[in-house]
């Protein structure tokens, strides 16, 4: 695993367990920093890195386009 990886897997537990404590200490509250976490440049490089080696990645999703074809097109 490089350093890249391993910084990026140990960001997203750590989103993990912040969104699950703040969850049990305040279970009717929103979350404000959501969007913030969903779409920062860690947790798309480790979601994608996640789906690329799964047993599914040569699946097509709702889209029709596979991992492999993704990786062609963008590298």
């Amino acid at each position: 695993m490089d350093l890249v990886h391993q910084a990026d897997h140990a960001w997203v537990l750590n989103v993990q367990r912040k969104l699950y404590q703040w969850s049990q200490n305040y279970p009717t509250e929103a979350y404000r920093e959501l969007w913030n976490w969903l779409t920062d440049l860690r947790n798309l490089r480790e979601a994608w890195r996640r789906v690329a080696q799964n047993k599914g990645k040569r699946t097509p999703g709702i889209d029709g386009i596979t991992a492999g074809s993704i990786r062609q097109r963008i590298g």
